[in-house]
């Protein structure tokens, strides 16, 4: 029973040495927004970015999209980017537009649904996305600085962006 304790604690915490960590440089990746225009991170180089990755059945994905619509509306530097995984664009899209939500969405797509410029999950796998939600807060020069894992709450917002240099306060 020890031994299996032992080897389960080492598996998970061996699956968190994989995920993206502070210091990383941010993953190269091709996607089309949901106008279909092609997004790569390098286009955000100069600015911060925080970068999420969520889908319309996740209820703390959800849950949190108003609130990053809210920080991007009160910062002028802050640049954000939605990445909707494995769900048709339209459906990412439309779920936006009825919530109110203006932020720029990408889809990683799963199991050949939208599949236009990456293979299938191919941004998750390379960002090692663990769960949904998880948002990833880049600085100006193209460096991970922190990454959450689960829904972000406002005062953990604040401080993900503080790590980029983004003062905002809920």
């Amino acid at each position: 029973m020890r031994r299996i304790m032992i080897i389960t604690l080492a598996l998970a915490l061996g699956a968190l040495a994989f995920a993206q960590r502070a210091g990383d440089a941010v993953p190269e990746f091709t996607l089309v927004d949901a106008h279909g225009e092609v997004v790569r991170p390098q286009e955000y180089l100069g600015a911060p970015l925080l970068i999420n990755f969520w889908a319309t059945w996740c209820g703390p994905c959800k849950e949190e999209l108003p609130l990053f619509q809210e920080a991007y509306e009160e910062t002028d530097q802050l640049q954000m980017l939605l990445i909707n995984l494995g769900e048709d664009r339209d459906v990412a899209q439309n779920y936006l537009d009825e919530q109110q939500v203006t932020l720029r969405t990408a889809v990683d797509p799963y199991a050949g649904v939208g599949a236009d410029a990456e293979e299938t999950g191919a941004v998750a796998r390379r960002y090692r996305v663990l769960g949904l939600p998880t948002t990833v807060f880049v600085d100006a020069d193209g460096v991970i600085r922190d990454v959450r894992i689960g829904q972000v709450l406002p005062n953990q917002l604040a401080d993900g962006l503080a790590k980029i240099d983004v003062v905002w306060r809920p």
